[in-house]
């Protein structure tokens, strides 16, 4: 820790799609690995899981925060795993130093900066900020998964990766039933009954009420001339 502290922690880390707020890879990391070190791992994770599930997807684009800007992680993405990267730039006390870097380093570390401050880039991040942490909040605060009484990093993936099963079966229960949790989804039943009910004591008082109009016989105009 900052105060000189030792705790004893995970660093988890989710793939979400950013149409369908499906976790896509639920990773747990130990504390001590950085962002820029345990990203290629959790897009390989994800790319492993949609072929998996014999989906034609394909992972092309990263929407990250700072904390995952380095100039080799970008040339890495970039240049090696072929990915589109939106990742917004740490704040520097000194000017960066171009020529030291190689020409790939600096060519995806511009064109990085210039997808960023793009207009995609920044609908990309107003909605990253929204469903990525979004997601995170369910599982961390909402699911319980910020503390665990387990002891190792398999256990602790289970239990996590259990926690985004559950996440991401509630998206799908919202998107068939409109409910994604219990609770709401017996609010929903409770609204439907009376819906059911109002419609039913409508449909009695109409029944009750109702007149019927017995049409008269027309008198014939245009009666047969007699026949002496």
């Amino acid at each position: 820790m900052k105060d000189g502290r030792t705790h004893m922690k995970y660093k988890a880390e989710n793939a979400v799609d950013l149409e369908t707020e499906i976790i896509i890879a639920a990773e747990v990391y130990p504390g001590d690995q950085g962002d820029t070190t345990t990203i290629e791992d959790t897009i390989l994770a994800a790319q492993t899981h949609l072929n998996e599930a014999q989906t034609e997807c394909e992972i092309q684009e990263i929407v990250t925060d700072k904390g995952y800007h380095s100039e080799d992680c970008l040339d890495h993405l970039q240049n090696d795993l072929g990915q589109r990267t939106y990742i917004p730039e740490k704040h520097r006390n000194q000017p960066r130093r171009a020529k030291d870097k190689s020409p790939e380093v600096n060519h995806s570390y511009y064109r990085n900066r210039r997808n960023t401050k793009g207009k995609r880039g920044r609908q990309l991040q107003r909605k990253r900020s929204e469903r990525v942490e979004r997601s995170l909040a369910h599982l961390c605060d909402t699911g319980g998964a910020r503390r665990t009484w387990l002891r190792g990093l398999e256990k602790v993936q289970k239990r996590y990766k259990m926690a985004a099963t559950a996440f991401n079966l509630g998206r799908i229960l919202r998107s068939l039933l409109g409910a994604g949790k219990p609770r709401h989804l017996a609010v929903l039943a409770e609204a439907f009954c009376f819906v059911y009910l109002a419609m039913w004591w409508y449909e009695k008082a109409r029944m009750a009420f109702k007149i019927t109009f017995q049409p008269h016989e027309t008198e014939n105009r245009n009666p047969a001339p007699a026949i002496a």
